[in-house]
C-alpha cells in the first residue's frame, strides 16, 4: 500500500506506472484489460514485471528473517516453509535480519496443553538497531 502513496520523482508509484506501460507497449496492448479471462496469465506477468522493478529499485524489500534457536525443530522446519513462500529469507545474523522471531516463555503462556503456538516478532528499524516502537508484538497462532 505504502508504494502507491510515494508521489516522489522516481518514487515507487512512478516505477508501478513505467513498468505496467511498458509492459503493455510490449504486448501491444491498446489498453489495460483486467476483466478479460484469456488474458489472466498475462495480467498476472505484468504483476510479477512492476513487483521485480519495484525491488530492483529498492522501493520493495523482501523480509530477512532470524529465528531463534530457542524455537522448536519441528516447528523451525514449517516456519521456513512460510518464510520462502512469502519470498522471504532466513538469516543467521541477528543484526541484519528485519524481524527477529522468538518463542514467547511458557510463564507467559495462557491454558497449558494447547495446539496453538506463541511466537513473538520483534521489530526492526532500516539500521538493524532493535525499535520499541515499531513492532513489540506476540501472536498466537496455529501451524
Amino acid at each position: 500500500m505504502k508504494c502507491f502513496l510515494d508521489f516522489k520523482s522516481g518514487g515507487a508509484l512512478c516505477h508501478i506506472l513505467a513498468a505496467a506501460y511498458k509492459f503493455k507497449s510490449d504486448q501491444g496492448w491498446r489498453r489495460f484489460d483486467f476483466q478479460n479471462p484469456s488474458r489472466m496469465d498475462r495480467n498476472v506477468e505484468m504483476f510479477m514485471t512492476i513487483e521485480k522493478s519495484l525491488v530492483q529499485n529498492n522501493c520493495l524489500s523482501r523480509p530477512v528473517i532470524f529465528l531463534s534457536s530457542d524455537i522448536e525443530p519441528k516447528l523451525l522446519g514449517k516456519l521456513k516453509d512460510i518464510i520462502k513462500r512469502h519470498q522471504g529469507s532466513v538469516t543467521e545474523d541477528r543484526a541484519a535480519s528485519s524481524l527477529i522471531v522468538v518463542p514467547i516463555p511458557a510463564s507467559l503462556e495462557e491454558g497449558e496443553g494447547q495446539s496453538s503456538v506463541i511466537l513473538g516478532v520483534l521489530g526492526f528499524n532500516t539500521r538493524g538497531k532493535e525499535s520499541n516502537t515499531e513492532c513489540g508484538c506476540l501472536g498466537r497462532g496455529e501451524l
